[in-house]
């Protein structure tokens, strides 16, 4: 299995596909490959496809006490994983935290973005009061890992899975749901949260530093992101929004073929000649 070492972190990635390099990077307990689900495996047959699971999540382990789980911490494993992976510029996709994540190193390092993809998702790592993530980190320290999808549905994030009911295949997506959170230690997951969900500042200023061509796709039902949405399009010169309809946070288990039209049309467009 793939790993790269950073100080006082391994981290677990993983490398498929050929052609211009995207890498990917997750939501909160959405490790590795389970990145946008089966778009992973679609952007894997058409791109290089590069996916690592952020500190605190999955195959990733910490093993030193100060290394650090925030947002500028993951940001810079990006541009290392990079680095590791000799890649020049390359195309950079996030979801949710992972879409944090990305507009974070994209303020900084956009001249090395062929382009960025920004998903459900937010300049700022904290929209919540204060104590809100203490709190849900000292739930998922003390939760077992069968039942991280039981408690996020009955806790105040549940609004972002609750789409999830609706599917046709309801059962099989929630097995898969179930699954990929189980990947996760709740020690790891706990110090994660508790670092990451930190910053309620959406740094306009930067985000208007960033030039390479930037898509931003939201849902319809995952309100909570509607309007950091509207704002990075407002605010990133060259940026496009698409709002998905009838579809929520995890819209890529809602509707593959919504998502992948989506990521298609834009990257065909710019890299048209």
């Amino acid at each position: 299995m793939p790993f790269f070492d950073r100080p006082g972190v391994r981290l677990f990635y993983e490398d498929v596909g050929d052609g211009p390099a995207i890498i990917g990077v997750h939501g909160l307990m959405e490790p590795s490959y389970w990145l946008l689900s089966d778009v992973a495996g679609w952007l894997g047959q058409r791109y290089r496809f590069i996916s690592f699971d952020m500190r605190g999540h999955g195959r990733t382990r910490v093993s030193d006490a100060t290394a650090e789980y925030t947002v500028d911490a993951i940001a810079a494993d990006v541009g290392a994983l990079a680095d590791h992976l000799g890649l020049g510029q390359f195309h950079l996709l996030g979801h949710s935290a992972g879409g944090m994540v990305s507009a974070r190193y994209a303020m900084s390092h956009h001249k090395r973005l062929l382009s960025l993809m920004l998903c459900c998702t937010s300049p700022q790592t904290s929209m919540m009061p204060a104590g809100h993530f203490e709190k849900q980190a000292n739930i998922i320290a003390q939760t077992a890992r069968h039942e991280f999808y039981d408690n996020m549905r009955n806790s105040p994030a549940g609004e972002f899975i609750a789409r999830l009911d609706n599917h046709p295949q309801k059962d099989k997506i929630l097995r898969l749901v179930k699954a990929m959170f189980a990947n996760n230690d709740p020690q790891q997951l706990a110090s994660f949260v508790r670092s990451f969900f930190t910053d309620p500042d959406p740094r306009v200023e930067a985000l208007r530093q960033i030039s390479c061509p930037t898509l931003i796709v939201a849902a319809e039902y995952d309100r909570a992101f509607l309007e950091p949405s509207a704002l990075m399009n407002r605010e990133i010169p060259d940026s496009s929004l698409v709002i998905l309809p009838d579809l929520g946070h995890m819209f890529s288990f809602e509707n593959f073929a919504a998502v992948t039209d989506c990521l298609d049309a834009f990257l065909n467009r710019i890299t048209q000649p």
